[in-house]
């Protein structure tokens, strides 16, 4: 994408249709993975905003930096493109959507799961702070950092369960994209800054015009979104945040020029980038059940090669685990309430956001 020409000003975004909300369950088939896919992103928009940590971290002042390390994050979370622009009135919503079953969280109540490690009253408490919190407006959010979840090759008709998985492209990438939606955002309101995270399925902001601004796509000759590496076959997401960023310019008409720096030989020789034009397009040789690599080839037998001495490798019962035994109270009340919300050392703001939102998970 840094090969890419850049465009000092912003483009009309006013011939862009204003984003719609993407219908997750789309033909309602009942082998379609499309529903479970549903109840993810619900969870995930359930989540969307919160509580803002009280103290502000210490942050590099270099606004560069601070993107770097936001971006850094999310391709770690495998995004395919980000980038960050200044948020403007003019990309804001002008009827904010939310995921049609949100409050059914709630209303679901803690169950009778029994969770050793984890408080399922404080995920729910943490919910509900989230979910009041979105519904105020984003005055304070001055700029957008931008998710592109790019979709892989098409189901193959003949190839094995190639049923449940046809047809949801745009709601597999929605998913992946708010997922690290979330957890970004969850990461910057841990460092103390306002965050907000907005997806397909629940946003305050038009998606599309955010990306244009933020260099991740252009608008083509129909007046849609695409990207010159993934077309339109890319999912988006979003945080937008009051911590101040340097933002990225729009992407601008290509010339053939442009396009040889871009896709020319450093492209086809795949220098300068893990994509290039042999492995961008994972599993275009393998059916998705096989997974990446051809572990099929590797070498089985029916025994362990390593010498393992059974006699003096005694199997451990999960009950004596410490973990557990804290939980239980074996090791007095206080490790046992530390104990609670899975409470333990966490070293970093950006662990605490990933281990938050698998928290949440834990209701599904």
């Amino acid at each position: 994408m840094r090969r890419l020409r850049r465009a000092e000003q912003l483009p009309n975004l006013s011939t862009l249709d204003e984003m719609t909300q993407l219908n997750m369950v789309p033909d309602g088939d009942p082998l379609s993975i499309a529903k479970p896919l549903d109840d993810y992103i619900s969870l995930l928009d359930s989540l969307r905003d919160g509580v803002v940590q009280k103290n502000v971290t210490d942050v590099p002042q270099d606004t560069q930096e601070r993107a770097n390390n936001l971006k850094s994050a999310g391709y770690f979370l495998d995004s395919s493109v980000m980038g960050i622009c200044r948020l403007i009135p003019e990309m804001q919503l002008k009827q904010p959507f939310t995921h049609p079953v949100i409050d059914q969280w709630l209303k679901q109540g803690e169950g009778n799961k029994l969770h050793l490690r984890l408080n399922l009253a404080q995920v729910y408490k943490r919910m509900e702070e989230s979910i009041q919190a979105s519904r105020e407006p984003l005055h304070e959010n001055t700029y957008a950092l931008v998710i592109a979840v790019e979709y892989p090759r098409d189901p193959k008709v003949s190839e094995p369960g190639a049923r449940w998985i046809t047809d949801i492209q745009s709601q597999r990438a929605a998913l992946r994209a708010a997922e690290t939606a979330s957890v970004l955002a969850l990461y910057l309101r841990a460092l103390g800054f306002s965050a907000r995270a907005h997806s397909a399925t629940s946003s305050d902001i038009d998606l599309n015009k955010v990306s244009v601004a933020a260099g991740v796509g252009q608008i083509d000759k129909d007046n849609k979104i695409s990207n010159p590496f993934m077309g339109r076959r890319f999912g988006l997401a979003a945080v937008t945040t009051d911590l101040e960023l340097a933002c990225d310019q729009p992407l601008t008409g290509q010339t053939i020029a442009d396009r040889f720096n871009s896709k020319g030989l450093a492209w086809w020789l795949g220098y300068g980038s893990t994509k290039n034009a042999w492995n961008r397009e994972l599993f275009r040789r393998r059916d998705f059940k096989d997974s990446l690599y051809p572990m099929e080839k590797s070498k089985r037998v029916d025994e362990p090669t390593s010498f393992i001495d059974h006699e003096r490798i005694p199997r451990v019962p999960k009950s004596t685990e410490f973990f557990v035994r804290m939980a239980f109270g074996d090791l007095g009340d206080s490790p046992q309430q530390a104990s609670v919300d899975g409470f333990s050392v966490r070293k970093h703001p950006f662990g605490r956001a990933l281990s938050s939102t698998l928290n949440g998970f834990a209701i599904l």
